[in-house]
């Protein structure tokens, strides 16, 4: 039952990227329907990682097969969210348009605030670029501190929170460095870990974590304005929640310091 819920699975999203494939030659006039069909993929590719974990944990000689198809799927996910950046660019306005220009409004209120800090003597450029990542003893995840890290709870979570705000279906805004190290995180995702409780800490301490997945490092990668892509948030105990996010990088004393996210559900 399982193996024919895979491959259920399989055959939806050929379809889902098949329709892809049929609409990249016509990309500079419909562009929206591109979205349309990335989003559907986007779905087939979560239920589609799902059901190849129940399977891999219910058929271990089938091992090497699932791990297989995993790396497949990794490159499906980064065909559909390549598709889905693509589309973002071009000159159809869709829902997400809202959001691009939220987290670049954001990007920008958070630059000037550090331009400032860094022009006052609040904080060296030393500091903000700080990679001496030292470990929080006894935490779980594992936290880490470093020269930006005070000053980042004291001045940019306010920002934070408040941008959150502005939308019912952001779910958070937060920075990350180069490295992915998010030196905090928006007020309810910055709680004080909770001892022998890794889960709850995965979803409610995600400040001071390094988060470095594909996509992200793709993200941080790209020389563009902006990185659009959807993806699936571990939440702990196995729970995940789909989500899309705007990058939009941040550049510091002419050196790129890593990302403003805004992240939405969809």
């Amino acid at each position: 039952m399982r193996g024919r819920g895979v491959g259920t699975h399989i055959d939806q999203l050929r379809l889902s990227m098949a329709e892809i494939a049929s609409l990249v030659t016509q990309f500079g006039e419909r562009s929206d329907a591109i979205v349309h069909c990335t989003d559907a993929a986007d779905g087939d590719v979560s239920a589609l990682r799902h059901g190849l974990a129940t399977f891999g944990r219910s058929a271990s000689d089938s091992a090497l097969r699932v791990d297989a198809a995993r790396e497949q799927l990794e490159g499906l996910e980064g065909m559909a969210n390549a598709m889905l950046n693509r589309a973002a660019h071009g000159p159809q306005k869709t829902r997400n348009s809202r959001y691009i220009a939220l987290a670049e409004d954001g990007a920008e209120e958070i630059s000037a605030l550090i331009e400032d800090a860094v022009r006052d003597g609040e904080i060296s450029l030393a500091a903000l670029f700080d990679s001496d990542y030292r470990a929080v003893p006894g935490s779980s995840p594992t936290q880490y501190l470093n020269g930006f890290t005070a000053f980042a709870d004291n001045r940019v979570r306010p920002v934070l929170d408040r941008r959150t705000s502005e939308d019912s279906a952001i779910i958070g805004c937060c920075l990350l460095d180069m490295n992915g190290y998010l030196p905090t995180h928006i007020s309810t995702r910055s709680q004080p870990q909770r001892p022998g409780l890794s889960d709850w800490n995965m979803e409610h301490a995600r400040n001071r974590q390094i988060f470095m997945d594909s996509q992200t490092r793709r993200a941080l990668q790209e020389e563009g304005d902006f990185f659009l892509f959807t993806y699936r948030q571990d939440l702990g105990e196995g729970r995940y929640r789909a989500l899309r996010s705007v990058f939009v990088p941040l550049v510091f004393g002419g050196r790129k310091w890593g990302l403003y996210e805004v992240g939405y559900l969809i």
